[in-house]
């Protein structure tokens, strides 16, 4: 993405916005193991390219790479679809910087356990 100011006061015009980096991608992959029924793994990353956090274009936002696994477990009891769910966000703890424009900077979320159960009635 090749966001810039076009209509902008004079020493902004022509620069990239704050906050948008110009390259992002995310990969998820999900496996459902056939020797145990109803149990399935996943991982996954997102990457977010460098970005400027100011409009000045003055400060870089480094890059980051933040990796995720879980798994899932569907079953039934007494005729209600129940799901188990655990899961690892930012798997390798990175640290990183976030920007939502404006000189607003965010610390990336650190390394996150999460466990939930979803019970359909």
């Amino acid at each position: 993405m090749d966001a810039r100011y076009v209509q902008a006061a004079a020493g902004y015009q022509n620069h990239k916005l704050e906050a948008v980096a110009p390259f992002q991608a995310a990969f998820n992959a999900e496996y459902r193991l056939k020797s145990v029924r109803g149990l399935s793994v996943n991982a996954g990353f997102n990457y977010v390219s460098r970005s400027w956090l100011d409009a000045g274009n003055t400060v870089r936002l480094p890059s980051y790479i933040v990796g995720n696994v879980g798994a899932a477990y569907s079953m039934k009891i007494a005729n209600h679809h129940v799901v188990l769910r655990a899961a690892v966000e930012n798997i390798g703890n990175v640290r990183y910087w976030m920007s939502r424009g404006n000189r607003n900077l965010f610390s990336g979320a650190p390394r996150t356990v999460s466990l939930n159960a979803r019970f359909d009635l």
